[in-house]
């Protein structure tokens, strides 16, 4: 299995942005909601507009809902790679830069064997 390379800080860092974005749909939801009103006059017009109005502002309100729980769901995945770390790798963990090689063989001597074992 290869190495798997995470950043704690930088997955809080998007976490916080992402939940962060869930509030500002609040003004297109009251944006879709002033839809369903503006129009009184032909009736079916001004039904059709409050259902659209209505459809939209439930999707708008389930989008920011699955926006801040990505937010949350990525901040804690940000603990448990702490967690983590501290537990595996005894105090934290060891950051290897992708652009170091991993060792292929031993360093010479006996025979057989070899790897980074």
């Amino acid at each position: 299995m290869g190495l798997i390379q995470a950043s704690p800080d930088e997955l809080a860092r998007v976490g916080a942005g992402i939940e962060a974005l869930a509030p500002e749909l609040g003004g297109l939801l009251s944006a879709v909601r002033s839809l369903g009103t503006g129009v009184a006059d032909p009736p079916a017009t001004s039904a059709a507009l409050q259902r659209a109005a209505s459809t939209w502002s439930t999707a708008t309100d389930r989008l920011g809902d699955e926006i801040s729980a990505l937010g949350r769901a990525t901040g804690a995945t940000a603990i448990a790679y702490r967690v983590t770390d501290e537990n595996a790798m005894g105090g934290g963990a060891q950051v290897i830069p992708a652009s170091t090689p991993t060792p292929v063989g031993g360093g010479g001597g006996g025979g057989g064997g070899g790897g980074p074992w």
